[in-house]
């Protein structure tokens, strides 16, 4: 049995409503995953952002601490050199004073005389040689000649060995080196120097522990020994 036209439209209607309403849902599906993959998306950006954040933190960070412990060395480093500049100048005005002190003394010719006959002495068993040839300060020569018999006799009374010891009248010491040099006369290969000066570098090579503990104490806080 033939449909009617009316049959038929009504038909085609039903079917143009089923295939509208087919494809607002496939609309609204597309749509709505459309909207959770943009989520997604945005999250996952998101979190790359603030990974990519807390990375570039870290390492700004890490950056400021290594700057304020580089800055915190650099200062430490230069107030320890301070220090050490500052005790070096002080250790060298103390053996200035020394120094300055041994001159003083030395002015006092009954002192002086002690002195050079210690210095011989200490010079001719350092030696033990039969022929010395002695330097010293060209004021001191007559002094020297003076002490020598006593410091001869005192070496000669300890080693049972005689010596015999020259003056040179030529060649002087400079004026600020008090005491002799004494030189084995044959071969001259052998020197020894026994002056004021000498003796107190010694001291400060030797005993420059000492010296530093007695100047600067170390302190219990800190040390930049």
């Amino acid at each position: 049995m033939a449909l009617s036209d009316q049959e038929v439209l009504k038909q085609i209607s039903q079917m143009v409503a089923f295939i509208n309403q087919d494809a607002k849902e496939k609309a609204e599906e597309i749509r709505q995953k459309a909207f959770a993959d943009y989520n997604v998306e945005k999250n996952r950006m998101i979190a790359a952002a603030k990974t990519k954040l807390d990375v570039e933190k870290e390492k700004k960070l890490k950056q400021i601490d290594l700057q304020r412990k580089i800055h915190i060395s650099t200062q430490i480093n230069q107030q320890r050199l301070k220090v050490l500049k500052h005790r070096e100048e002080h250790i060298s005005n103390v053996m200035d004073e020394a120094r300055q002190n041994l001159l003083r003394l030395a002015q006092d010719v009954n002192l002086l005389s002690k002195i050079m006959r210690g210095l011989v002495t200490q010079c001719l068993f350092q030696l033990l040689e039969n022929d010395v040839e002695l330097r010293c300060r060209q004021q001191d020569v007559n002094l020297l000649n003076k002490v020598l018999p006593e410091a001869t006799d005192k070496y000669t009374q300890t080693t049972q060995r005689s010596v015999n010891i020259t003056v040179n009248n030529k060649d002087f010491l400079p004026d600020d080196q008090i005491g002799v040099e004494a030189i084995e006369a044959k071969g001259r290969r052998i020197r020894v120097f026994n002056t004021l000066e000498s003796r107190l570098n010694t001291v400060k090579d030797n005993k420059m522990p000492e010296i530093r503990q007695k100047l600067f104490p170390k302190s219990k806080a800190a040390s930049f020994a």
